[in-house]
């Protein structure tokens, strides 16, 4: 919990936002293999694989306590485009494609319109939206959760995700891979009360990987 509590120290300020609703979650733990993101190298694709109990990720912090807990799904296959390298090591392509994010409060579900819009890859860490754009919309959500009612007001979130691929470093090394699967952190915020523009990219990706190093480097890497 003390990483998780730095990486959301590093990557708040990164964001410039004054969101009533933030989350911190981690992809579901499992046996004999918990959930993972898995990369297609060859046909440049990615997609979310379930745990055993047909979860991704669980919520394990908010600044509302009703969130903590929560399960849900990111659900999709998404496309990598054109690679663009850019000064200083960091490698950014588009993705392209629309999946669908699913959090269950137990008994009805959030469900949401989700892109990921860019990937980026800087010091041994990849990560999804890097230029921090809102990327979660058409919220819906009917039941009594106070957290979850407080997203489908805000009617858009941002969500980022990051991870580590020991043999894949940079983004470019994991586009020649076949295939690779790893766990992975994320961060979803209401955009709903940005008061302040979000800072440069590269600025703002160096120090949302910084933070999500900590996280991510604490995540044991379960292999296929």
């Amino acid at each position: 919990m003390r990483n998780k509590s730095l990486w959301l120290a590093l990557l708040l300020p990164a964001l410039c936002l004054a969101a009533p609703i933030r989350l911190d979650f981690s992809s579901e733990d499992g046996v004999p293999q918990g959930a993972l993101v898995e990369f297609n190298g060859a046909a440049r694709t990615f997609t979310f694989l379930d745990a055993p109990n047909g979860w991704d990720f669980t919520i394990n912090y908010s600044d509302d306590p009703a969130l903590v807990g929560l399960k849900g799904k990111l659900d999709g296959t998404w496309t990598i485009g054109a690679l663009t390298m850019m000064a200083g090591g960091l490698e950014t392509a588009p993705v392209i494609g629309t999946g669908t994010l699913i959090i269950s409060d137990g008994a009805n579900q959030l469900v949401a319109n989700l892109t990921w819009n860019a990937i980026a890859s800087f010091g041994g860490i990849i990560g999804l939206n890097p230029d921090l754009l809102p990327n979660i919309t058409n919220i819906t959500y009917s039941g009594s959760n106070s957290g979850l009612q407080e997203l489908f007001r805000n009617s858009a979130a941002t969500g980022i995700l990051s991870l580590q691929l020991p043999d894949s470093p940079s983004l470019s090394r994991l586009l020649q891979n076949g295939t690779d699967r790893t766990t992975y952190s994320g961060l979803i915020v209401s955009p709903s009360q940005a008061e302040e523009p979000v800072p440069e990219p590269s600025l703002a990706w160096g120090v949302a990987l910084a933070g999500a190093a900590f996280a991510v480097y604490s995540r044991k890497r379960r292999a296929a």
